[in-house]
C-alpha cells in the first residue's frame, strides 16, 4: 500500500502506510530478521516526509587560484565556503519527480587561508525540475545575484545528472561498494556568455566503523571543458581520497535523516592540466 501510494504521488497517506508496517514489524518481532527491509521501510518515511534540505560545505585547495575553472557560476576559485536550502512543496514535487525551489551563498576564500576573499560573495535563487522519478536527472534555471564587485549578475541553466551506488548507511554491512558519478551541462547567456561541460566520478569501498560512521578511501576523476568567451579551457585531473561520514538523526519510523562527511583528497593534472593539488573538504547534509 506504501509503495502504490507512494507512486500515486500520495505522499502523506504513503508514510502513514510505511509507519503502519514499521509497527507491525515491531508488534510481529521481525525487525531484527529482517534489518535490510526495515531499514528500507525507514527511509521511505523519511524520504516521503522531507519535503526541506540543507546542505552547508566548507572546501581548500592548496593551489585555490588554480588556472582553469570550477563549475562556471564559482569562477576559477574552488577554495570557498557556502550552503543550499531548499523547498519541495508537495503540490510540486510527488512521485519522486516535480519541481524543488532553492537559494544558495557562496563565498571564496583566499590562497593559502581560510579568509573569506572580498568581494567575491556570489547568491543565488532558482527552480529545479526533476522530470523523471527513477533517475537523477535535473533542469534548473537559477538567477545569480552579485553580493560583491567579483561576482555576477546573470541567469544560469543547466541540465546535471547523478548515480550513486551505496551512498546511504547499510544496517548490516562490514564492507560495502561506493560509486559516485555526476555530470552536467552549463551555460550562463548574459555578457560574458559562459559554457561548461562537466563530469566527476568516485569508486571506493566503505568500511564500517562504528553505528552511523564509516570511512571510505576512494579513487576519483574530474574532467571539464569550460569557454568564457575570451578563451576554452580543459583539465583533466585523477586521483584518491579517503571520506569519514557520520549519520545521525535517526528514529523509530525514520532513517537516518542528517550526514556529515569529512574529505581528503590528492589529484593530479593529466594531460595539458598542471600540477597537482590536496583538497580538503567538510559536507554538512540536513
Amino acid at each position: 500500500e506504501g509503495y502504490a501510494r507512494a507512486a500515486a504521488g500520495q505522499r502523506s497517506a504513503a508514510a502513514a502506510a510505511f509507519r503502519d508496517a514499521i509497527d507491525r514489524h515491531a508488534a510481529a518481532g521481525t525487525g531484527d530478521d529482517d534489518p535490510v527491509r526495515l531499514y528500507r521501510l525507514r527511509r521511505e518515511v523519511e524520504t516521503l516526509e522531507r519535503t526541506t534540505y540543507f546542505t552547508g560545505y566548507l572546501t581548500w585547495r592548496d593551489d585555490s587560484a588554480f588556472s582553469g575553472f570550477t563549475l562556471p557560476e564559482q569562477g576559477s576559485f574552488e577554495s570557498q565556503i557556502g550552503a543550499e536550502a531548499g523547498w519541495r512543496p508537495e503540490v510540486l514535487y510527488r512521485a519522486g519527480r516535480g519541481v524543488t525551489l532553492y537559494g544558495r551563498a557562496y563565498q571564496s576564500l583566499d590562497a593559502g587561508s581560510l579568509s573569506l576573499a572580498d568581494d567575491t560573495l556570489q547568491l543565488g535563487l532558482g527552480a529545479r525540475w526533476k522530470p523523471f522519478a527513477g533517475h537523477d536527472f535535473n533542469l534548473a534555471a537559477e538567477r545569480l545575484i552579485a553580493g560583491g564587485d567579483l561576482a555576477r549578475d546573470a541567469w544560469l541553466l543547466r541540465a546535471s545528472y547523478g548515480w550513486t551506488q551505496g551512498g546511504d548507511w547499510n544496517p548490516v554491512a562490514d564492507r560495502w561498494v561506493y560509486t559516485s558519478l555526476y555530470g552536467d551541462l552549463a551555460w550562463i547567456p548574459d555578457d560574458p556568455q559562459f559554457t561548461s561541460a562537466y563530469a566527476s566520478v568516485r569508486h571506493g569501498l566503505r568500511f564500517r566503523t562504528g553505528e552511523g560512521w564509516a570511512v571510505t578511501p576512494y579513487v576519483t576523476a574530474v574532467g571539464q571543458i569550460s569557454d568564457d568567451s575570451l578563451a576554452t579551457r580543459e583539465r583533466l585531473e585523477a586521483g584518491a581520497g579517503v571520506m569519514v561520514s557520520r549519520w545521525f538523526g535517526e528514529d523509530q519510523y525514520r532513517a537516518y535523516r542528517h550526514r556529515v562527511d569529512f574529505e581528503l583528497e590528492y589529484r593530479a593534472g593529466m594531460g595539458d592540466t598542471p600540477g597537482h593539488s590536496v583538497i580538503g573538504r567538510v559536507v554538512v547534509n540536513f
